[in-house]
């Protein structure tokens, strides 16, 4: 992966912002990904339609190797409803010798995603979850030994299952990747917002009174058709989705 340095050395967006075929980088990231310039053109604009967003990923697409959909995943879940500007380029001063900006503090969030996700592979576990999954990990638990919550999860999979009532027959990654999303982006906020000692504590969460418990199983049926949208290609082979369904999480 790349360097801070060497992302900011190549940040050079075009005048015109305008993509076009005979772009050096749009060249170089169409022979990556195998495809033509054209077509990467397309997939580019579908994914990202604010223009200032499609320069950035000639950057940081590049740098990093992520398609043009996983880095506009990544933009939504870091910035939410707005877009990326040039005014997020700015350096801002933290401190004696100290200065960052927004899209620096973006590219190290890509970095991080991208290393989990890494890791999680290295480790030869069997363990896959997706990079929307690994971006509330990252973003809600930090990057401070972040596999450490998959394995927290992993160890209290049961507990998690029967509180949703999700079927411990299931097969196992498919109940582990809903649960680890689960945790990252409802439990850790949760347990902040109570100010537990250990934000991955299981325990608050799981001794809710009948009405809380309604409400999130509630609130999580409503927010996991977005969440299984953004990786359907890859829900679709292994019945997933149909999973969800007859659990009733989603209708």
């Amino acid at each position: 992966m790349p360097n801070k340095e060497e992302e900011n050395s190549n940040l050079t967006l075009s005048k015109s912002q305008e993509l076009v075929p005979t772009d050096d980088r749009v060249i170089a990231i169409a022979s990556r990904l195998h495809w033509k310039p054209a077509t990467a053109i397309r997939r580019i604009k579908n994914a990202l339609p604010a223009v200032f967003e499609q320069q950035l990923y000639l950057v940081l697409g590049s740098s990093f190797r992520i398609l043009p959909e996983s880095m506009a995943k990544l933009l939504r879940i870091f910035l939410e409803s707005r877009a990326m500007d040039r005014s997020d380029l700015d350096r801002i001063d933290m401190g004696k010798n100290l200065a960052t900006s927004l899209f620096s503090e973006f590219s190290d969030f890509i970095r991080e995603c991208l290393n989990l996700l890494k890791v999680l592979a290295d480790k030869s576990t069997g363990i896959s979850i997706t990079i929307e999954t690994a971006a509330w990990v990252v973003l809600n638990f930090g990057t401070d030994n972040p596999e450490r919550l998959i394995e927290m999860v992993d160890c209290q999979l049961d507990e998690v299952c029967e509180f949703f009532g999700i079927n411990s027959q299931r097969p196992y990654n498919e109940r582990l990747r809903i649960c680890i999303w689960v945790m990252a982006k409802k439990v850790i906020p949760m347990n902040q917002e109570l100010g537990a000692t250990d934000v991955l504590s299981f325990e608050d969460f799981l001794d809710l009174d009948s009405d809380q418990k309604k409400a999130l199983r509630r609130g999580i049926g409503e927010e996991l058709p977005d969440f299984l949208s953004m990786c359907s290609h890859e829900l679709t082979g292994n019945g997933c989705l149909r999973s969800l369904k007859d659990w009733g999480i989603i209708k």
